[in-house]
């Protein structure tokens, strides 16, 4: 950030504060730790005689100028702020002093692995991701997480951060203006999460020709040799000397920012670009009913857009009423044992919450979730604190059974709960189960989030987790057509009516099916069973195979697995 500070010197005699923090691909540091330490050194050095505060932060560092200057304006509300942060509950003293943010190559949405990278960081990032996923168990024993997968699209910082954008917005007071510069050729950050358009909507966006997300930064005499995402097609600016190339780029970065420093709104309005297609949809404040339907593992969930139209239907004013049935596509089994990929999963459904938050500013919202689509509802209320929902239909639930219900209520996180048991989900009973009723050392608690409410129901008696057993059938027999009507009353009502419980009473069984109900008991055996078939197969098959051709089964099966990443990827 040395040319940065250089060029602001040059508009008069600043004070200059250039924090310092890890910032390498394995650091472990808290983001919420560096912004509150930020704040502290600003308290620090701040004076009355100070008359006005500008925040400029690069990449991650953009991300963070947005925080501090979140905590500089927080009051208590009923969203709160991070552990880390609760100190934050009155506006700092210098917070009405700062007129504007500069973001440079701001990663305001997260980032995420997408097919515009360079394949050599498409390589880079898929190695990442694959280290976090090994290092995930110690990432957790030890309470911390990697900075650069903290801030992946949909994390608990990154939601929350734009979540409390939009709350602090709402607060007149907060009048900092945001300006933020993006390279025209960055093929780290794509442009969808540069531009943040649903918290930033009101952002100036300004475009710097021939820079990427590094040389952004490049404001010196010569300019180092550039690639676009295509590697085939080289940028024209070389570090060749002072040519009136270089120069010519190197005054246009330089005045960008400047333009950013200095300039007022209608300046500024006449150098933002207009971003098209990613525009943002207008906010819609009419709207007073948000209802996420989300659908499980091993479903492609075309039955959540049906169950949408019933809800809808339900509503007094269809008007009011939005719903949300996007997919994250088919989730085979062993994937969603992983807990990296369901992690992966909340992060996605979070970046929905945010953008429907953004959307529709005054609406309550609610939730009906099946299999994994109720373990993404609970991570995320147990996570992120700023998700709400007040109505809420689990069915086929691989929740764990002690799940924290009236923690959540008293946090206003959530109203009333509808759980339907089935009579046969051995779904639910032969495998989330097991990692609820095993003893699993303190290595690996990240395990434990899964369990078997859709088998037995949830462990409490709040009376507003509302339970009803058993609705005949297997894993998906409360998402059945018949029951569609049940759970739009109750989403809709929060409770069900007499006339719904006399016509629900046919769908439910007295009892479940003994035989899941006996291997559910002891789910292990299953798992066991399993494993012992492969043994066997796996046995059998090693005779009449040498050494040498095991090794070439091996090979070549990592062989096609290449192929298929190169042709699927990149």
């Amino acid at each position: 950030m040395l040319p940065v500070a250089e060029i602001a010197r040059t508009l008069g005699d600043p004070k200059i504060l250039m924090p310092e923090y890890p910032a390498s691909f394995i650091s472990q540091v808290n983001p919420n730790s560096v912004v509150r330490d930020i704040v502290a050194k600003i308290d620090s050095i701040y004076t009355k005689d100070i008359s006005k505060i500008t925040i400029v932060g690069h990449s991650i560092g953009a991300l963070l100028a947005r925080k501090v200057y979140v905590c500089a304006n927080w009051r208590s509300t009923d969203l709160k702020l991070e552990k880390e942060l609760s100190e934050f509950s009155l506006p700092r003293s210098w917070a009405q002093k700062v007129d504007r943010i500069v973001l440079l190559a701001g990663m305001n949405r997260g980032w995420q692995i997408s097919p515009h990278m360079s394949i050599k960081k498409l390589f880079a990032f898929k190695a990442g991701e694959l280290l976090h996923t090994l290092m995930l168990p110690l990432e957790l024993l030890s309470g911390t997480q990697s900075l650069i997968f903290s801030v992946r699209r949909g994390a608990p910082f990154i939601t929350m951060l734009r979540l409390q954008w939009l709350e602090m917005k709402k607060d007149q007071t907060a009048k900092a203006i945001t300006i933020q510069l993006l390279g025209t050729i960055d093929d780290l950050v794509s442009p969808e999460d540069n531009t943040d358009l649903i918290t930033g909507s009101d952002f100036f966006y300004i475009d710097v020709p021939r820079t990427n997300h590094t040389s952004i930064l490049e404001l010196t005499e010569t300019i180092v040799e550039e690639t676009s995402a295509d590697s085939s097609h080289q940028n024209p600016v070389r570090n060749v000397g002072p040519s009136k190339r270089d120069e010519s780029t190197e005054s246009i970065r330089a005045e960008k920012f400047r333009i950013a420093l200095t300039k007022n709104k209608d300046d500024l309005q006449k150098e933002r670009v207009i971003l098209g297609d990613l525009a943002p949809l207008e906010p819609r404040p009419e709207v007073l009913h948000v209802v996420f339907i989300i659908h499980g593992i091993r479903d492609p969930g075309h039955w959540t857009q049906r169950v949408a139209r019933k809800i809808t239907a339900r509503f007094k004013d269809q008007i009011l009423t939005a719903t949300e049935t996007s997919t994250y596509g088919y989730f085979p089994m062993l994937p969603f044992i992983l807990p990296g990929t369901r992690r992966r999963k909340v992060e996605w459904l979070m970046d929905q919450y945010t953008e429907n938050k953004a959307l529709y500013p005054k609406a309550e919202f609610h939730y009906v979730g099946h299999s994994n689509g109720t373990y993404l509802l609970a991570k995320a209320l147990e996570d992120y604190p700023a998700c709400r929902f007040n109505h809420v239909v689990f069915a086929g639930s691989v929740v764990r059974r002690s799940f924290p219900w009236t923690k959540l209520k008293e946090n206003n996180q959530v109203k009333r709960v509808l759980n339907f048991v089935a009579t046969g989900d051995w779904v639910v009973a032969f495998f989330p189960k097991l990692f609820q009723v095993l003893r699993l050392p303190p290595l690996v608690p990240y395990l434990q989030d899964l369990g078997s409410a859709g088998h037995d129901g949830f462990d409490t008696k709040d009376e507003d987790v509302i339970q009803r057993t058993f609705i005949y059938g297997d894993h998906g027999a409360a998402i059945h057509e018949d029951n569609w009507d049940t759970i739009a009353e109750f989403i809709v009502d929060g409770s069900l009516s007499q006339e719904k419980e006399i016509y629900l009473a046919d769908l439910l069984r007295p009892r479940r099916n003994r035989l899941v109900v006996v291997l559910g008991s002891a789910p292990y055996i299953v798992w066991i069973t399993i494993m012992a078939l492969l043994v066997f197969v796996g046995f059998k098959l090693a005779p009449a195979l040498t050494a040498l051709e095991w090794f070439r089964v091996l090979a070549l099966g990592g062989f096609l697995w290449i192929i298929r990443f190169v042709l699927t990827t990149v």
